[in-house]
């Protein structure tokens, strides 16, 4: 039997409000998409099929990554809002 006490004195901060950090999203496009092309035409991409099977685009405003599968899905991560 675990004996749970009661900590009556216990109080939450005022400003610790929550705070949204980290929104995803998921898309798919339906088509197949050319990585390579994306990654030649696209601005701050990269693309190593060694290391990932993805493309990698990095937003700077918003701060946000995309990531970009030949299957014609996407998953946007690290906006705010």
């Amino acid at each position: 039997m675990i004996a749970r006490t009661e900590n009556k004195s216990l109080k939450v901060p005022e400003l610790s409000l929550p705070r949204i950090q980290n929104v995803v999203g998921t898309v798919n496009l339906g088509c197949k998409l050319d990585l390579k092309e994306i990654t030649w035409k696209g601005k701050a991409t990269e693309y190593n099929p060694n290391r990932f099977a993805a493309v990698i685009m990095r937003l700077r405003n918003p701060k946000t990554t995309g990531l970009i599968f030949s299957s014609g899905k996407m998953v946007i991560t690290g906006a705010r809002s």
